[in-house]
């Protein structure tokens, strides 16, 4: 020790002493014990429960161990993706940086285990707006007293302050709806999910310039939406879906707020649509319906009318320019005054005068009313003696004008005849176009028996019309009915060529077994029509009736052959039988076959078709399936087994997460993925007795929670 640290010596050693002490002293023991506790790193939070589930996170329940609260924490669904992190912490930052009475706060931010960001918020009591507006409109009166339209209206000028803010701070929310406004009990208003929100220099990412309106899935719309459009179909601006009207600015958000205003005026969306490439396209038009068209019986006042309207422009340009000007004018509304959008007249503001100042109009009222009553007694004198006047002179000229009245009948009695049959030929025309688009429509939907009828009804109402009788001869030959395609194809004689078609139903007629198309010829024609890029639909058609038609015998053969030819390496097709009639098929490792619709309502209970390409199951929809192995392929979604007696199933490396569909089988064993579930939905499966599963994966509270349930059943197996 140098000589300057040996002169502090004596200041170190009473200092030390206080902490010796502390030892011994109730109060400082308490104290340190404290301080201990917030050195609780890792083990700091406890996941409880899943309050919510985003388009890339999900929302826990969580008990900080460190600030002794519950909060809401933010996990990703998929960190694995890049892009996909950068927007979640992208969110928690932006969300973190805007401290507002209205806008849900952000605590902490960090990575568990090493690769796993997540965040944490302010967890969130009552129910959003979306679920108020729901009981409003399913009439439930106690919701009723709870929410009249002022204080709907008061919620929403709560979040256009939050709105105001965050574009104080050049930040965009981009996602703004009724189910991210969350309200509580007492009256505290939070606008939440900020997962889309980017700075306003950064807002010209991800919007395409000219959007495929057919190649939109039709996925729920309550949903927002990730890939093609980024936003919740019926609340967003048309410049988040195409550039092609603007750059997203302020008035985007504006946009939003006018259909969230506008669903609180009518309790409906804005834009509604039987699909989301409807309403994509209804958005794009700007085809909304004005609120007091929509809902005449809500009373809608013309003034919130006009000014929904206003903030729902088509051009960014006619909207409102800022969020303060919307809520001024919802301000104005509620206390008395006209607004701007609605151009108020002279007795519009008249009105709303008398609304401010009952009182003192009534009695003006009073006096005025008196100054006519009297006025309009010498008027009707004065009237009296007129009428008598001219009563001569009409009756005068009534029986000339009676004789011209009849003659112009008879003359447009005989124009009306002759235009009557040229009117009904037209009105038939018509109808048979509409029919037809209605028939085309329909086949899009798999709807094939549907289109069939609809296009006969079209040729009905018009034999002339040509492009009707080219689908009919096209959905004939979907059904098979080749014979009936070709005359349909001799009688057609317009434009579209169809020589490629009547070579398909020649064909199938040369090569038939038993009045059926041999798998050779049908295998042949389905390999040719995929070449055909535009009919992949009639191609589907006529493949998968054969799975329902065609005897069973014939149906196996089909399948192996149509698979044969779709697989490009190491083919496998080993079939045996079961007993109680049911067969196992594995067509395991064959590359290439990414479909398997020929393999519809065949009777198979076992089915291995792992490390092929396919990407859905669909036609085990029709199966008396029980074991199933889709291991290392494409598949995302088990949908198709809900309501199945399935009893072994191996997800492993593949896209599967949601397990909800099996949660009522009679489930034995599971080789579940390497990504993250939800194992909720494992734990009510009695059956259950075996589970592989990763190591690095599951949270293992969460594995010891089930395990729990069946100490002396339940077997964990990890793989790696």
């Amino acid at each position: 020790m140098d000589e300057k640290n040996l002169d502090k010596t004596p200041e170190m050693i009473p200092h030390l002493m206080d902490h010796f002490d502390a030892a011994f002293n109730e109060h400082e023991q308490e104290y340190l014990r404290l301080l201990e506790e917030l050195e609780i790193g890792d083990e700091r939070y406890e996941v409880n429960s899943t309050v919510n589930e985003g388009g890339m996170k999900y929302i826990f329940d969580t008990y900080d161990g460190l600030t002794k609260r519950s909060v809401a924490k933010a996990i990703m669904k998929n960190s694995a993706d890049q892009e996909t992190v950068k927007n979640f912490i992208r969110e928690a930052r932006i969300t973190a940086s805007l401290e507002h009475p209205n806008i849900v706060p952000v605590h902490d931010i960090g990575i568990e285990d090493e690769i796993e960001p997540f965040f944490t918020m302010k967890l969130l009591h009552g129910e959003n707006l979306q679920d108020i507006l729901d009981q409003l409109k399913a009439g439930n009166s106690q919701y009723e007293k709870l929410y009249p339209r002022v204080e709907l209206l008061n919620i929403f000028l709560k979040i256009c302050d939050a709105v105001a803010f965050a574009h104080s701070k050049n930040v965009l929310h981009l996602d703004l709806k009724p189910a991210n406004i969350q309200v509580n009990e007492y009256g505290e208003v939070l606008l939440c999910d900020w997962g889309l929100a980017r700075q306003l220099q950064n807002t010209g990412d991800e919007v395409l310039d000219d959007p495929e309106l057919d190649n939109l899935k039709n996925d729920s719309i309550e949903l927002t939406q990730d890939g093609i459009l980024k936003g919740s179909p019926g609340y967003m601006a048309p410049e988040q879906i195409t550039s092609s009207v603007g750059a997203r600015s302020y008035t985007t958000d504006i946009y939003c707020l006018g259909a969230i205003l506008y669903s609180i005026l009518t309790l409906k969306r804005s834009i509604e649509g039987s699909n989301l490439k409807e309403i994509v396209a209804k958005t794009l038009k700007g085809q909304i319906t004005p609120p007091i068209n929509r809902s005449p019986e809500r009373e809608i006042s013309r003034s919130m009318n006009a000014v929904t309207i206003k903030a729902m422009t088509l051009d960014p340009n006619d909207r409102y320019q800022t969020v303060n000007e919307l809520s001024k004018e919802v301000k104005a509304f509620l206390q008395g005054f006209a607004t701007e959008a609605e151009g108020a007249g002279f007795f519009t503001l008249l009105k709303l005068l008398f609304k401010r100042h009952k009182e003192v109009c009534a009695l003006i009222a009073g006096s005025v009313f008196l100054i006519v009553i009297i006025t309009a007694s010498f008027m009707e004198s004065l009237k009296d003696e007129r009428e008598a006047a001219i009563a001569a002179e009409q009756m005068a000229r009534r029986a000339e004008g009676q004789e011209k009245v009849a003659r112009k009948n008879a003359e447009a009695a005989q124009f009306k005849a002759e235009r009557a049959d040229a009117r009904s030929m037209e009105i038939r025309k018509q109808t048979a176009i509409h029919l037809l688009d209605f028939a085309r429509k329909e086949y899009q939907k798999s709807s094939y028996q549907h289109s069939l009828e609809l296009v006969e009804k079209s040729l009905l109402s018009d034999p002339q019309l040509m492009e009707a009788r080219y689908y009919y001869a096209l959905y004939l030959f979907g059904f098979h009915k080749f014979s009936q395609a070709l005359e349909e194809l001799n009688n057609y004689q317009g434009p579209l060529e169809t020589e490629w078609l009547r070579k398909f139903c020649i064909e199938a007629q040369k090569e038939t077994y038993d009045n059926f198309v041999t798998s050779s010829t049908f295998t042949k024609i389905l390999k040719d029509m995929k070449t055909l890029k535009r009919h992949q639909r009639l191609r589907h058609h006529f493949l998968s009736l054969a799975t329902y038609i065609y005897p069973e015998e014939q149906r196996w053969k089909f399948a192996r052959a149509h698979l044969k030819e779709m697989s490009v390496a190491n083919f496998k097709f080993d079939l045996s039988e079961n007993l109680g009639g049911t067969f196992a098929l594995s067509i395991a490792g064959s590359k290439g076959i990414y479909d398997i619709t020929a393999l519809n309502n065949l009777p198979i209970s076992e089915l291995d078709a792992s490390n092929t390409d396919i990407d859905d199951i669909l036609a085990t929809a029709q199966m008396p399936i029980e074991k199933l192995n889709i291991s290392f392929t494409h598949v995302h979604d088990i949908l198709p087994l809900e309501g199945k007696a399935i009893k072994d199933i191996n997800i492993w490396k593949t896209n599967v997460r949601n397990l909800r569909h099996i949660s009522t089988a009679p489930l034995e064993v599971i080789h579940l993925n390497n990504k993250w579930s939800d194992l909720r939905y494992l734990e009510g499966i009695k059956s259950l007795r075996t589970v592989y599963l990763s190591r690095y994966t599951f949270n293992e509270a969460i594995l010891n929670r089930i395990q729990s349930q069946k100490p002396q059943e339940l077997e964990l197996i990890f793989v790696d």
